[in-house]
């Protein structure tokens, strides 16, 4: 008897479990496609965004290593050519200097104004000089006066 209780018992509660489980309606093919369509088309488009920011990423890339591999020879370029530069400018501004000071002293001496124009010494000396013969020459006197030396 007690086995019979506890098989009739335990039937009670198999049967209380198995009724709790609904059965699922049955959803055709067309149904699952239907429903998945819009995931499968936004999963398409993410697809195709994230392909564009790769391609424009790529492109990035490309002109930033060709602004690298360009950037060096830019810059030896620019410093041979201001290296070039200098060294022309240099060669002309002495071949001027060195034209001009054989100009000056080409075929005749330098005479008294153009070395007492080139060096300030001899006629701060000159000045010098004639200041004391100034005091007992009246001429000599007016004259430096009249030019302000004296």
């Amino acid at each position: 008897m007690k086995t019979a209780a506890l098989t009739v018992l335990l039937a009670l509660l198999c049967s209380g479990a198995a009724g709790a489980v609904e059965t699922a309606p049955r959803i055709s093919d067309r149904e699952i496609v239907e429903k998945t369509a819009p995931s499968v088309q936004f999963q398409h488009q993410r697809q195709q965004e994230i392909t564009v920011r790769f391609d424009d990423a790529d492109a990035q890339l490309d002109r930033q290593y060709r602004l690298i591999f360009w950037l060096p020879w830019a810059l030896v370029a620019i410093t041979i050519v201001t290296l070039v530069g200098y060294a022309w400018w240099e060669q002309r501004h002495f071949r001027r200097l060195f034209e001009s000071k054989e100009k000056s002293s080409e075929g005749k001496a330098m005479t008294l104004e153009d070395e007492l124009a080139h060096n300030r010494y001899k006629l701060h000396a000159l000045l010098e000089a004639l200041r004391p013969l100034a005091r007992t020459n009246e001429q000599l006197a007016a004259l430096l006066r009249q030019y302000r030396l004296l």
